[in-house]
């Protein structure tokens, strides 16, 4: 095969990389990925979308090998992968990496493929893992300058289940460069009102992770798709990137975006998470010294500082519904002042305050709360996350001309991307594109950039002003689970994660035994060893 085009380039890599060529760091985050991903499984499945999700996927009566996580049934591959990546997208519980939110697919392809085949080790299921991560997060890179940003590149579900498939199925490079091609004839995408509006969402990975594994057992059987579907003039980069980044593709196996990896601790956007933990640290620091919690009589105002990113999506979050008043999961989950007054007023924020009961009792309460918290946009943290990027070596901005960031950003402003840009933010393009300038255009090397160094900061800065007068202040810069953090604070945190939502399913000494096999996924014989200890009334 050549490799002249970007699939087959994709496919030759997915086709021969080994599990011993990834480093241990790599494999070591992939673990926690697997943890987190489980552990959004739990609270997702019994969501009220979850469960009509389930009561759907039980009536297409396809009994098979595969699991149903948490309820345990026994369901076909097709089923498993649909069913399962709406559980993990249900209260948007889910990881993100540089660039994309690839667990959905990453973790659950190859965990329903090894039940769904013979022999597949716990070495070979980590792999499928890691490659998945590997290319939808560069495909996600490659069109961030484009008119979808963050779960609305759903399309990396697509290339994930493609070729996490492709290498559990053994197909070689050929018939993985036809998968990938097949995958991405019709590319999937969601549209921002079903995304904010109704229970739609639960299907963004659903749908395109489907495609993706079927597109490798078409290609598995001879199918053929065009290599030319990403790269050429008419293929994907023309519909889905203003300024297509393709060079992103580079340095397979010599760089690795897993090393990016963020688990989230909380239900919602990575960008709330931040506000999260600086309220929470505010409402410690208050007991601690004033021997009671901070009670929503106290507080008489809330202001929250933060980035562009954070301000666009709570924008986003009003335009459909929460300045109407509506208070779904799902805006909660985009929404700064509801988070922020569900962190106040329960003093934690899990996926039992998105529950039905949970909004019905507390709804008004969350609500006049709600209206004391203010965000506003603080273009010095926008520049700052930017700046993170640079620093960890990413340097994308350096590799395209000044003239050409700039036509982009006039295709970005009103455009549909989830960060818009207006003439406010002239303060923040005119020192990107000066620094373009007086630098000049430099190539991207993928092979040279070190991800185990980037961090992911969405710095928040958060001050509650009491009734008497105080002022409590809090920031928080990279998010609890986020690369940047300590190592062993964010394995903690992974693992409370997930004994915290498996512990509502399962009795405690299955939690711990399930939590020991995964921290020693590499070990298992048999992928089919998993699934069972994840379910009540099923596993040893």
């Amino acid at each position: 095969m050549g490799v002249g085009h970007l699939t087959e380039r994709i496919a030759s890599w997915v086709a021969g990389v080994k599990y011993s060529d990834i480093p241990g760091r790599v494999r070591e985050k992939a673990k926690l990925q697997v943890l987190s991903v489980l552990g959004s499984l739990y609270p997702g499945g019994e969501s009220e979308a979850g469960r009509k999700v389930l009561e759907a996927v039980r009536g297409w009566r396809q009994e098979g090998p595969c699991t149903l996580i948490p309820p345990g049934d026994r369901i076909s591959l097709h089923g498993a992968l649909f069913a399962n990546a709406a559980f993990s997208m249900a209260y948007d519980f889910d990881d993100y990496l540089f660039m994309g939110h690839t667990g959905h697919s990453a973790v659950l392809a190859p965990l329903a493929l090894g039940e769904a085949r013979d022999r597949v080790s716990g070495e070979e299921l980590l792999t499928a893992q890691v490659i998945a991560n590997e290319v939808g997060g560069r495909l996600g890179g490659s069109v961030l300058v484009g008119p979808h940003n963050g779960q609305a590149w759903s399309y990396i579900h697509v290339l994930e289940g493609a070729c996490a498939a492709s290498r559990l199925l053994g197909l070689d490079a050929e018939k993985t460069a036809d998968a990938i091609s097949v995958a991405l004839y019709q590319p999937p995408f969601p549209l921002f009102p079903g995304f904010f509006a109704g229970e739609t969402k639960v299907l963004t990975g659903s749908q395109p992770l489907l495609q993706g594994v079927m597109a490798a057992e078409l290609a598995a059987r001879g199918l053929r798709g065009s290599r030319e579907i990403l790269d050429h003039p008419r293929g994907f980069f023309r519909h889905f990137a203003y300024l297509p980044l393709p060079q992103l593709f580079g340095g397979l196996g010599k760089s690795w975006v897993t090393d990016t990896l963020a688990y989230k601790k909380y239900p919602g956007c990575a960008y709330i998470d931040t506000t999260v933990d600086a309220l929470l640290q505010i409402r410690e620091d208050y007991r601690e010294k004033h021997g009671r919690p901070l009670e929503p009589g106290d507080i008489q105002r809330v202001e929250v500082g933060a980035s562009r990113m954070t301000t666009a999506m709570d924008h986003l979050s009003r335009t459909f519904g929460v300045g109407r008043g509506d208070m779904t999961p799902i805006l909660i989950n985009f929404s700064i002042p509801l988070s922020a007054a569900i962190t106040l007023l329960a003093g934690e924020l899990t996926p039992r305050q998105l529950d039905g009961a949970y909004l019905e009792g507390e709804g008004e309460r969350i609500r006049a709360l709600a209206e004391r918290v203010h965000l506003r946009h603080m273009p010095r943290l926008t520049l700052e996350v930017v700046d993170a990027l640079d620093r960890g070596g990413v340097g994308i901005l350096s590799s395209v001309r000044a003239r050409d960031l700039l036509r982009a950003s006039r295709q970005m402003r009103g455009g549909g991307a989830g960060v818009t840009l207006d003439s406010s933010d002239l303060p923040l393009l005119l020192p990107l594109v000066l620094r373009r300038i007086t630098r000049g255009k430099h190539p991207l090397d993928m092979e040279k950039v070190q991800f185990e160094r980037v961090t992911l900061p969405f710095p928040a800065e958060v001050t509650v002003r009491l009734k008497d007068g105080q002022a409590l202040r809090a920031r928080q810069d990279i998010p609890l689970g986020g690369p940047g953090r300590p190592p062993e604070e964010t394995r903690a945190t992974v693992e409370n994660k997930f004994r915290q939502e498996a512990s509502r399913h399962l009795p405690p000494e299955r939690v711990e035994e399930a939590l020991r096999r995964i921290q020693s996924l590499e070990k298992m014989g048999s992928a089919r060893e998993l699934p069972p200890l994840l379910c009540a009334g099923r596993g040893n």
